[in-house]
């Protein structure tokens, strides 16, 4: 079985992704590893995102933040191998969520609060933080390319979905956007 290491970032920020030809057992596609990570992050294609409550890429762990995981689907996970802006900036943003410890305190994600705080025209601290981060390896440019390019594939593939949800997903990176663009000087 072959694969691939692409290394972005220098020195100490410095993260290395290796891709796999063929999933292994359970998924398991590559491994992301940095000295800014505590252990290296699998990288699994997931069979059925929609079980496990997500869309494009989200990152997971076992009990107490062990055992890392960035999950996608099969289709996310192609478009991260070419490059494509908007799954490389849901990676690193995920990756980013790790970075900045939101894993393991079973509250990452709360639906209705992001749902709350969209609706009040913000976005959680927890979210931007993870876009500043992968504004460190990408600037601001692409990581707003990424984000609209990621509105535009909810607006496509969510079309007949619940109304409400994409008008609320979409208004979120909007906002995420606007923060972006606010940050000091892109790369």
């Amino acid at each position: 079985m072959g694969s691939c290491t692409i290394v972005t970032g220098t020195g100490e920020n410095a993260i290395s992704v290796t891709h796999l030809d063929e999933p292994m057992e359970h998924g398991l596609i590559g491994m992301v590893s940095s000295p800014l990570f505590k252990e290296n992050i699998a990288i699994i294609i997931d069979e059925d995102p929609e079980a496990n409550d997500y869309s494009f890429a989200c990152l997971g762990c076992g009990v107490n933040g062990v055992a890392p995981r960035v999950m996608m689907s099969e289709e996310f996970y192609a478009d991260f191998k070419r490059s494509s802006a908007d799954a490389r900036v849901a990676f690193f943003h995920e990756l980013g969520h790790y970075v900045n410890g939101d894993v393991g305190n079973g509250e990452m994600h709360c639906d209705e609060d992001r749902c709350q705080l969209v609706a009040e025209n913000s976005v959680s601290e927890k979210e931007l933080k993870a876009d500043k981060f992968a504004v460190s390896y990408f600037g601001k440019d692409i990581v707003v390319l990424g984000l609209e390019l990621l509105k535009q594939r909810i607006l496509k593939d969510y079309a007949d979905y619940d109304e409400e949800s994409v008008r609320l997903a979409t208004k979120e990176i909007d906002i995420r956007i606007s923060h972006i663009k606010e940050m000091g000087e892109s790369k």
